[in-house]
């Protein structure tokens, strides 16, 4: 099915292909250089304030001030701007040398008050050729002669690129109006230039070419036309990391201290987050090639240019882009938010309770819960408790505050499904084999709501949710069923509203239709559809469904709600996506920011955002509000926690660390581990399999407990992954003497016998 352009500005500047873009210091302007001239545009708007149509232009950049711009044409010369405040630029100077005429593409980039350019391929003995202009004065002279096609430079200014250099280069750079940069050629040159000294370092890339490469910091990343996307580090040497491989040559990368971006021949454009490059968005939108890419200087705005001669702006945040709230380790599949609507709880299939700041997307608190899957994770009653309940009934109340566990009981009639707070009955709402009850303050069941079916397991509750509009605890039976149970406590049945039963996932949610304050409730349907009924009447509004014809099922859908403004519907689907709907049931486009299964979807009532949870543990954050926006309310917005507790919770929330801690219990014990760490463990193996360390302590404590031979080739294999030097090596060593030592012992026994 074809997906909606999601750029949130686009402008056709040109027929034929446009090559290059630079931001201006102040990111007010853009200037884009294509097959017909040069074009400068206001931003965000787009709205053109100078064109020039002299001809193919290619490389071009602004001066430090953002009123210069330099430009190289395709033809013989060097063309200097001056543009104004207004963003209208007027030819200042034009230099036509035969020695600065370079062919192809032709990258530049300004370094003090000079501005060196190199064209990417031999043309008229200019290959590898880096030449250097100083427009002031008047000046072209040959910076460097480089063994091979030039793809890219850029000049090296940040503190931490500087002091990345080698000694000597950065002593060099250290000094009043040096001139330091830096360029790479395609077959995998790295080379760095301070005032005439030359480092090169090689990439070691065999076998890929370079096409595209850009740096911030410290790391330089990289596109080659195999669809490779790598990152370097300056600082730390070594082999460049590959972040993704699309098979489809990348033309074009940019980056922030936050993303990166890059886009291929496949027309697509992928963002990664640098701390989680696993898991990509992929923007849709650009039916041609997407040539470059830049962003602007607030990090959450990127310009793209294309082959067709569009400029299109995009927008993290308008798209969708939100926050990624990291901690679980697995399914993150309860998620509520506290009466402020500000706080979030979440408890997933690892056993965690994560507490969250969903405005600043903060953690506020992590609790180790239950040793199995949480079926409820609510807000409980006092401000600051936490109630959490196992599918298996193991409960437990906190003061997330202190971490402390007030309240632990082994509650009856499980297999537990889901809860939500009643804040009118003041009590925990929860459903397990037996149907719905009410758990009071000391986790004692009062009495059972009369929802609770009668002889009829098939219309057993199946999930529940609160309708804030209508102070109504809603039900989702089994068969279809709803059950809405009223403030005065009067319940009130809606028979089913479609043939279809509801999804075995048992996702239901609720949510506003726009200014009339409709209260809805969406389900989802065994078909992959999603239900949208109106809660004061019981009538089925319509479904939502992603079949294009019989040919194309499109997207399994699996949660819903509307976005906090009421005017489009989010809803989640079993590939990770979350698709956005408008309010008469039209697709628009989707949003990518999980990678596996979104379980559910749900929304604040007292903040702009919503809230999804998904099968591989991310959970996401998304909002209608501009980038702007957001970045401003959560600057004047202060944290819920200190700093110090902020740096703990992240700290001990990373795999790293949960496997530090599972590797001291298990070498501890000698024995079994304590059944909460088997759980994260499992969960560390579930979705990352390739996580030596993880299979190694795996394989340490199947040995420890099960002692059969498969266990000894599991010891091997974690053995030669783990380098000889590795803390955990020893150990690995001691339990498989061991092992082979009891199994030896063993047979001796039954030999006897």
């Amino acid at each position: 099915m074809a997906r909606a352009d999601q750029s949130i500005a686009r402008v056709l500047l040109q027929k034929g292909w446009l090559r290059f873009a630079a931001i201006s210091p102040d990111g007010h302007f853009a200037a884009v250089s294509g097959q017909q001239g040069l074009s400068i545009v206001r931003l965000p708007t787009l709205e053109v304030t100078s064109q020039f149509t002299h001809g193919a232009t290619r490389g071009l950049a602004w001066d430090e001030a953002g009123r210069r711009l330099a430009v190289v044409l395709e033809s013989r010369a060097l063309v200097l701007y001056h543009v104004d405040k207004q963003g209208v630029a007027v030819e200042a100077l034009r230099d036509e040398r035969p020695q600065a005429r370079e062919g192809g593409q032709v990258y530049m980039a300004r370094v003090g008050d000079r501005y060196y350019f190199a064209g990417d391929y031999q043309f008229a003995g200019n290959y590898g050729r880096v030449r250097c202009w100083q427009p002031d004065e008047g000046k072209i002279s040959i910076a460097a002669h480089l063994s091979g096609r030039v793809i890219a430079l850029g000049p090296l200014e940040s503190p931490e690129s500087l002091a990345a250099l080698p000694h000597g280069m950065r002593e060099l750079a250290k000094k009043p109006a040096a001139l330091a940069w830096w360029a790479v050629t395609e077959l995998g040159a790295l080379t760095i230039h301070v005032d005439g000294r030359v480092e090169r370092l090689d990439l070691e890339l065999p076998g890929e070419a370079i096409t595209t490469c850009c740096l911030v910091g410290t790391d330089f990343f990289i596109g080659t036309r195999q669809g490779g996307l790598l990152r370097y580090s300056l600082a730390k040497g070594g082999a460049p990391e590959r972040l993704s491989s699309s098979g489809s040559k990348i033309r074009a990368v940019a980056a922030t201290r936050d993303f990166v971006v890059g886009a291929g021949e496949d027309r697509q454009i992928r963002s990664f987050d640098r701390l989680d490059p696993a898991k990509p968005s992929l923007f849709s939108g650009s039916a041609h090639a997407v040539t470059a890419l830049r962003w602007l200087p607030d990090g959450r705005r990127f310009l793209s240019l294309s082959d067709e001669g569009q400029v299109r702006l995009w927008d993290l945040d308008a798209m969708g882009g939100g926050q990624t709230l990291r901690g679980h380790l697995s399914d993150a599949g309860k998620v509520r938010f506290g009466p402020d609507g500000r706080r979030l709880i979440t408890g997933g299939r690892d056993g965690l309770v994560f507490v969250w700041d969903a405005l600043r997307g903060e953690k506020i608190a992590r609790l180790d819960g239950p040793a199995e899957t949480l079926a409820v994770a609510m807000f409980f009653g006092a401000e600051n408790h936490v109630l959490g309940i196992g599918k298996r009934g193991s409960a437990y109340v906190w003061d997330y505050t202190t971490g402390e566990v007030l309240q632990q009981r082994q509650l009856d009639g499980g297999p537990f499904v889901d809860g939500i707070w009643d804040p009118v009955r003041g009590a925990a709402a929860v459903v397990n084999s037996h149907g719905l009850g009410y758990l009071g303050p000391n986790l004692e069941w009062l009495d059972a709501s009369p929802v609770e079916p009668v002889n009829d397991t098939q219309a057993k509750p199946h999930a529940l949710t609160w309708d804030d509009a209508s102070s109504s605890l809603i039900a989702l039976h089994k068969d279809g069923s709803f059950s809405v149970t009223g403030p005065g406590g009067g319940v009130r049945t809606i028979e089913r509203v479609t043939d279809q039963r509801p999804s075995f996932i048992g996702s239901v949610s609720t949510g506003l239709a726009g200014t009339a304050s409709e209260g809805l409730a969406f389900f989802g349907l065994a078909s992959g559809s999603i239900a949208v009924v109106r809660i004061d009447t019981g009538e089925l509004v319509r479904v939502l469904s992603d079949q294009a014809s019989e040919d194309d099922p499109g997207e399994f859908l699996v949660g819903a709600t509307t976005s906090p403004d009421g005017e489009r519907i989010l809803a989640t689907t079993m590939s990770g996506l979350v698709g956005v709907w408008t309010m008469d049931g039209e697709h628009l486009l989707d949003l990518r920011g999980h990678g596996d299964w979104g379980l559910q979807v749900v929304r604040s009532t007292a903040i702009e955002v919503c809230v999804s949870v998904s099968s591989e543990g991310s959970v996401r954050t998304w909002s209608t509000r501009s980038s702007k926006d957001i970045a401003d309310v959560r600057s004047s917005t202060e944290s819920m926690v200190s700093a110090e507790t902020l740096e703990r919770l992240d700290r001990d929330s990373t795999v790293e660390s949960v496997l530090d801690h599972i590797s001291e219990c298990l070498i501890e014990t000698q024995s079994q581990l304590p059944e909460s760490e088997w759980l994260q463990l499992y969960s560390i193996l579930r979705w990352q399999p390739e996580n030596r360390r993880a299979a190694a302590i795996h394989a340490m404590r199947g040995a420890i407990l099960k002692a059969d031979l498969s266990w000894i080739p599991k010891l091997e294999q974690s053995a030669r992954d783990l380098p000889e030097d590795h803390p955990l090596q020893p150990h690995l060593r001691e339990a498989l003497t061991d092992l082979r030592v009891r199994l030896l012992k063993r047979s001796v026994g039954l030999e006897r016998r």
